[in-house]
């Protein structure tokens, strides 16, 4: 598994829990935001209870005003 895999799965839990719902992005678990395929590959382990702006360090997670 990618590790934008892992990254692609709790934004979406927190988005369906409704924690982050200003967030938005335009990868997938598989293809980045030009729909060219991940490919990096990695075994690890996320102990529970880490937050995602604990895993995900910048530039991933980095705040950015809306456009208007």
């Amino acid at each position: 598994m990618t590790a934008v895999f892992i990254l692609d799965e709790l934004l979406l839990a927190a988005k369906a829990r409704g924690a982050i719902p200003q967030v938005t992005w335009d990868f997938t678990a598989t293809r980045d935001s030009d729909t060219a395929p991940w490919t990096d590959s990695l075994t690890m382990s996320i102990p529970a209870g880490l937050s995602l702006l604990d895993l995900a360090p910048p530039p991933i997670c980095s705040a950015t005003s809306p456009k208007s």
